[in-house]
Formats: C-alpha cells, sequence, structure tokens
C-alpha cells in the first residue's frame, strides 16, 4: 500500500548538516496500525511527513500501491493526499477563523473536489461529541474538543490511511483515552493508521511498532 525505499533526509543547518533519516525503508499494510517510537529528534516526524506526500527525500522513494508520489506533480499528489489521506497533527493546525463547522467542511471540499456535504459533516461531528459546540471558533473550545475537531477534519472524507502524529500529546489522559477511542474505531472499519507516540500506553495499541533512533530503524 504505502512504502518507504532507501528515504534519507537531510537538513542544512548553520554549523553543518543534520542526517534526519538514514537510508529508512518501511512498508505499511493495508488495514495496519502502525505505532512509529523512539526518542525526540530521532526522525519520526519527518518519515511521516515524507510517507504523507509533504517532505520529498534526498534520496530513496515513496511509493502508493506501487507509484512513486514524488514523481507525481504537485497537483496530482495534493488530490492524492485530499482523497486518500488524513493527517492529525499534535498542533492541531485547525483555521483560527472558521468554525468547528468551517474546518471540518473544509477537510471534505478537498477530497471532493470543492463541495462538502452539511449531512456528512453533522454526522462525524456527533460521532466525536462536537455537535453543541460545531459554531464556535478553535480558541473557544478545550485542547481536547481541539484534538477532536482535527480528528473529524480528517475522518470526514474517510481516508484510506490517517497519519497521526501524536494525537494524545498535548491531553489529559481521560481526553487521551477519547481520543484513541475514535481513531481504534476507524481502525475496525478498515482504515490503516500509522501514528507517532512517546506514549508506551498508547504504543501498546499499535499491531506493530517500528523504533527509530538518530534517523535509522532499529526494531
Amino acid at each position: 500500500m504505502l512504502k518507504a525505499t532507501n528515504i534519507s533526509r537531510i537538513f542544512k543547518r548553520k554549523h553543518g548538516t543534520v542526517n534526519v533519516l538514514s537510508t529508512v525503508s518501511v512498508e505499511i499494510k493495508e488495514g495496519e496500525f502502525v505505532g512509529i517510537i523512539g526518542p525526540s529528534g530521532s526522525g519520526k516526524s519527518t518519515l511521516l511527513l515524507a510517507l504523507g506526500g509533504m517532505s520529498r527525500p534526498d534520496d530513496g522513494f515513496v511509493s502508493w500501491n506501487g507509484e512513486s508520489i514524488y514523481n507525481w506533480d504537485m497537483s496530482k499528489r495534493s488530490q492524492w493526499r485530499g482523497a486518500s489521506v488524513g493527517f492529525v497533527f499534535q498542533s492541531f493546525n485547525l483555521i483560527p477563523y472558521l468554525t468547528v463547522f468551517e474546518n471540518v467542511s473544509a477537510g471534505l471540499s478537498l477530497a471532493n473536489n470543492g463541495t462538502a456535504d452539511d449531512r456528512v459533516i453533522n454526522n462525524i461531528l456527533a460521532e466525536v461529541d462536537l455537535t453543541a459546540r460545531k459554531d464556535h471558533l478553535p480558541s473557544e473550545l478545550s485542547i481536547g474538543q481541539q484534538q477532536r475537531v482535527a480528528l473529524a477534519r480528517a475522518l470526514v472524507k474517510k481516508p484510506r490511511i490517517i497519519l497521526a502524529d501524536e494525537p494524545t500529546g498535548n491531553l489529559d489522559p481521560d481526553t487521551g483515552k477519547e481520543v484513541m477511542g475514535i481513531i481504534k474505531r476507524q481502525h475496525a472499519t478498515g482504515t490503516t493508521v500509522v501514528m507517532i507516540t512517546h506514549d508506551p500506553n498508547v504504543s501498546q495499541m499499535a499491531e506493530r511498532k517500528i523504533r527509530i533512533v538518530d534517523g535509522r530503524i532499529v526494531d
């Protein structure tokens, strides 16, 4: 389904270069729940962005069902992300001047060539228990509610794969359990999940774990 082959990512810094990823290869099969673990700064987020078509590797390639996604032009890659990939970021990345409903609608519009179905949006908001907050701005929500909006935005288009970067990292334990419950229910429908986490309890929910240290897969 999604495969990285010998990818490397080098960042230039003031005092030299940093090898963030070094010849990393990983294959994600359809329907899997994969956890990516490792110390801070080990390259986990860079790998996730490369898998999602948002950070071109300096070497190697990333393929989706056998096609190299970085050989596609930017428009095709954006269409693929909009239709097939649901991103969930630790920082939420909500649009501050849009309401909850409008933020989720924006996610659906990207997948449907600019169109959104209000019924579908209302259904996903009910699923994440945000119906009563749909006309609120992100600044009017708790941290946990903002993360649920980010999840709803990712899930509303029914993506084939979810890429989640520390989805519980900013949450209290109870809210984290709620968010992971939503992700697990989505995985149970057949959606592939790739998730970065530092939380050992959260990582235990994954069917397979990939450990990265200093830009290399060690386990």
